[in-house]
């Protein structure tokens, strides 16, 4: 496998928030995006994930690293993850939610959302239909836990949803 280094500067860019692009047309089946805060990054992801659905009915996993993580994302029936959905102006989005972790988008299950930390859970689970994974938030921010269980969760949660 090899992999390639791909700058990405919003000040080069004619969009004001991160596009998906340029990182998707290299073809490669791993994808990190690093950058800096509020530049549209999760955004661009929540809306190729739900055109991928609405279009061609690829399914998804959406990581968060903890229980609380994912609770958080998952409360309200996921209120705070569809909140921005409007500004996609995509006329095939009717709703979404979230209910016992699993994506909802125009009364389809869409996707799942998992924790890393407890993927011991879901190993019996089938992630056959499963697309597109993605670990969000998967740098730690400072003041958070860091050990090697992390690191051994994330690794175990990619293998338990990628090798179905």
């Amino acid at each position: 496998m090899s992999w390639k280094y791909i700058p990405y500067s919003l000040y080069n860019s004619k969009n004001t928030y991160y596009s998906l692009r340029k990182t998707l047309s290299f073809n490669c089946g791993i994808n990190l995006i690093i950058g800096a805060r509020v530049t549209g990054k999760t955004f661009a992801l929540k809306d190729y994930l739900t055109r991928q659905f609405i279009n061609k009915g690829q399914k998804f996993v959406w990581i968060r690293d903890t229980v609380d993580a994912k609770k958080e994302l998952c409360d309200n029936d996921g209120a705070k993850f569809f909140e921005d959905f409007p500004l996609m102006r995509n006329n095939k989005f009717i709703s979404g939610s979230i209910k016992k972790s699993e994506f909802i988008i125009n009364e389809k299950h869409a996707g799942t959302c998992l924790p890393a930390s407890v993927f011991q859970r879901y190993k019996g689970n089938s992630f056959q239909e499963t697309k597109t994974i993605v670990y969000d938030e998967f740098i730690r921010e400072k003041g958070r836990i860091n050990n090697k269980n992390n690191l051994w969760a994330t690794i175990n949660t990619f293998s338990t949803i990628g090798t179905d």
